[in-house]
């Protein structure tokens, strides 16, 4: 199972880092390089320092260079 499908989506839902270093039997330290290197391959992982989790946008929108858009939307550039 990839790192991907163990965070779940929305900020409400936000899954605290020690609970998916556990799921995924790796420390901490180890999670946070993976979390880079997905997000340097463009996985949206979002995280929320206040409840210290991670999580995936409930949505998101992808739009090109220049485009207007709802800046209250989590964003995507391509």
């Amino acid at each position: 199972m990839k790192l991907i499908e163990h965070i779940p989506h929305g900020r409400e839902n936000a899954i605290a880092m020690r609970e998916l270093s556990e799921r995924l039997n790796i420390d901490p330290r180890t999670l946070r390089a993976l979390i880079q290197q997905e997000r340097e391959r463009g996985e949206p992982i979002c995280s929320d320092w206040e409840r210290s989790g991670y999580f995936l946008p409930a949505r998101f929108i992808i739009v090109s260079s220049g485009a207007a858009l709802d800046q209250r939307e989590p964003l995507l550039t391509v």
